[in-house]
């Protein structure tokens, strides 16, 4: 599937289908890191569906794939719900190094859970192998045998060894240390006969620990961008960019909860465009299109920073505004009819009008249901415009 493998037991059902928007950014993120020095493993592990997809260099048959892993004691250690709040909190976070249970490898495990419906269903990450981040430490030969670099936990009191290097007991080693966070040191334990013959390349140690650290942050700082980014465009409609219906589940439903709560109302205004299919089937659907864009342009011009703009999408879109009752919502359903037919929105010098209807979701009324009427109410309103429109043109004839 896509760039990299589906590990689980059985073949996919139809509910993994609908998580392969994940699959495409886990691959996107697999693909930029071809080029460089440090290998990646992204993965997802979905705790709802009990299924693990990862992209990485390593094949498949490579890794132990037992089904039991769900039910092992690592699986229960690394699931997100194990971590203390204040990490969750943060959106990310990252890991002490452990073995793997896939690759057997050391690695820092860089994490971020996923939520529905306010719970944690799986977890989004990438896996670093210690090994591959001392590759990518480029120091002279001499340097990296006279150093060891360790991981120290405050909390547990524990050192965990990343690389030895210096392995001679004649003097103490010379320890400098920074914090990687607040449980965290990450300690180079460096050999005095360095500093006897190479005093001069002491800077380059600092350097390097740097660039470790630095490196650490750049990469959290790209995942949590790359995450937001993603986050975003699947809740945007890539034709008008409005929100798109999944918006429906998440945010809209959290808006007329909180509201609910303060007892203020909801409104909603549902609207279509009037004869569009005649438009795609005389101009073409690239005109339609701009038809869709002047509509959206429109609504964007027209509205409050408050208000949900969302195309449910064909020529059918829908605004959420919250804090406003029927009588404002009936206004601007009429402000917004008259400013979209008014324009023009092609060459062709072609109008576009639209019909409306509008409701408030009532307390305790399911979203659903407010939908369904302001859809009645919608269908109403165009069916009252076309028989006005026909008794008007009888008359004229």
């Amino acid at each position: 599937m896509f760039n990299g493998s589906l590990i689980g037991p059985g073949f996919p059902n139809q509910l993994i289908q609908k998580d392969t928007h994940l699959f495409v950014v886990l691959d996107e993120l697999w693909a930029e890191q071809q080029n460089h020095p440090i290998v990646y493993n992204y993965y997802y592990v979905s705790h709802a569906l009990k299924y693990f997809y990862l992209s990485s260099k390593i094949p498949a048959n490579q890794f132990n794939t037992t089904k039991e892993y769900f039910l092992t004691d690592f699986y229960n250690y690394q699931h997100s719900m194990s971590q203390q709040l204040n990490k969750l909190q943060k959106g990310m976070y990252y890991t002490y190094p452990y073995m793997d249970f896939f690759s057997h490898q050391k690695v820092i495990t860089i994490k971020s859970p996923v939520y529905s419906n306010n719970e944690i269903v799986g977890d989004i990450g990438v896996d670093i192998p210690v090994k591959s981040l001392i590759k990518s430490i480029t120091l002279p030969k001499k340097l990296k045998s006279s150093l060891n670099f360790y991981l120290y936990n405050i909390n547990k009191n524990q050192k965990i060894e990343i690389y030895d290097g210096y392995s001679s007991h004649l003097l103490p080693p010379i320890p400098v240390h920074t914090h990687l966070n607040k449980q965290t040191l990450i300690f180079a334990d460096i050999s005095p006969w360095f500093f006897v013959s190479f005093a001069i390349k002491i800077t380059i140690l600092c350097i390097s620990l740097l660039i470790i650290i630095n490196y650490m942050n750049v990469v959290l700082k790209r995942h949590k961008f790359q995450k937001q980014r993603y986050q975003l465009e699947a809740y945007t409609d890539l034709l008008t960019g409005l929100f798109n219906r999944r918006v429906m589940d998440t945010i809209i439903k959290d808006i007329v909860t909180e509201n609910n709560n303060k007892s203020q109302p909801t409104a909603i205004i549902i609207f279509d465009a009037n004869d569009f299919k005649i438009i795609n089937d005389t101009y073409g659907h690239n005109i339609g299109d701009l038809a869709l864009k002047h509509i959206s342009s429109t609504i964007n011009d027209m509205t409050r920073d408050s208000d949900l703009c969302i195309r449910l999408g064909g020529d059918e879109f829908c605004i959420v505004l919250p804090n406003a009752n029927l009588e404002q919502a009936l206004v601007m359903a009429d402000r917004l009819e008259l400013a979209i037919f008014s324009g023009y929105f092609c060459h062709y010098n072609i109008k576009i009008s639209i019909s409306t209807g509008c409701t408030v979701i009532e307390k305790n009324e399911t979203l659903h249901n407010a939908l369904v009427r302001a859809d009645k109410i919608l269908y109403r309103n165009k069916k009252n415009k076309a028989e006005n429109k026909k008794s008007v043109t009888t008359a004229i004839k």
